[in-house]
């Protein structure tokens, strides 16, 4: 079974954050902004994502997100076990089609995250307790509204609709399934 160590998820976050600082450097000559950095507020029934973000707009009607959060989760009894909650880093990969082309008001998307999650779990029959590492794919359909403030500042709102897939799991079976996450953003562009 493939085991990510905190040093492998610690290059992973610091390449996607290298990317992020020399991504713009490549992002020029555009008439508009075209780039925004934000930070997004995700929440779901068993949890909350808060995370940071770079865009890139692809056209007029378009943008390119990669971000990088953590997320934390109390899942109770919603997993297979009597309680369950955790959390851990991750990184995602978002894309977004305007249907103004101004990269405002209504759209819509996908995004796919990846979360390498630490869950402890507790079963209440049996006094059984234990940790779980897992690795989660998090593929989502997502939609929402931005609004524009100036030239500068943005802010939307977000409602998504997927699934959280375990793809590595290290210790006892976790929850996993359908996920329901509406979410805020602030961005600038420039």
């Amino acid at each position: 079974m493939m085991r990510f160590s905190k040093a492998d998820i610690l290059k992973y976050l610091c390449g996607f954050a290298a990317a992020c600082l020399i991504a713009p450097a490549f992002l020029h000559g555009q008439t508009q902004p075209r780039r925004t950095i934000g930070a997004q507020l995700q929440a779901y029934p068993a949890g909350v994502i808060p995370a940071v973000s770079i865009s890139k707009s692809i056209g007029h009607r378009q943008f390119f997100t990669l971000l990088a959060g953590y997320n934390f989760t109390e899942r109770r009894d919603f997993g297979k076990h009597d309680n369950e909650e955790g959390g851990g880093p991750g990184f995602g990969t978002a894309w977004r089609y305007y249907f103004r082309n101004r990269q405002g008001g209504w759209y819509l998307g996908a995004r796919t995250d990846v979360w390498f999650l630490q869950i402890d779990w507790r079963d209440d029959v049996g006094n059984r307790s234990g940790t779980t590492d897992i690795t989660v794919l998090q593929p989502t359909a997502q939609g929402g509204y931005r609004w524009l403030f100036g030239d500068n500042l943005t802010f939307a709102a977000t409602a998504a609709l997927g699934a959280e897939i375990n793809i590595r799991t290290d210790g006892e079976a976790v929850g996993e399934g359908a996920i329901l996450l509406i979410g805020l953003e602030l961005g600038y562009r420039f």
